[in-house]
């Protein structure tokens, strides 16, 4: 998507620009997701037949800012708001272990604070 040379007002022009970022940040998000994926080199392990264990998954592979969910748990759930078929809010406790992550790298998993991003997948 690409901004227009013509627009109606200054209003135009700004929604345009804030649909542009909002694109641009899309794709540079997707971007990072699909490098540090490819970068895990994960593996699907298969169970043993006769066996009740679950799949798993194994990384070969490290990223800086990636690391294996350890547990995770669904502790609440809102109802939709009206007109919606998705919880308003979920929240979920989530263990991972940075443990095994370089100590150069660990300073910045240290400096994550409340309200930043982060993508489980």
């Amino acid at each position: 998507k690409s901004l227009n040379s013509q627009f109606l007002t200054k209003d135009d022009y700004l929604w345009q620009n804030y649909k542009l970022y909002q694109v641009e940040a899309e794709h540079q998000i997707s971007l990072n997701i699909e490098d540090t994926i490819q970068r895990m080199c994960p593996s699907y392990q298969h169970p043993e037949e006769g066996t009740r264990r679950k799949p798993k998954i194994d990384f070969k592979g490290w990223a800086r800012m990636a690391v294996p969910v350890q547990s995770y748990s669904i502790a609440f759930v809102q109802e939709p708001d009206v007109g919606t078929n998705f919880p308003s809010e979920v929240r979920a406790d989530v263990e991972f272990n940075i443990e095994e992550v370089q100590l150069q790298f660990r300073h910045e998993w240290d400096q994550l604070q409340e309200f930043d991003v982060l993508y489980l997948i």
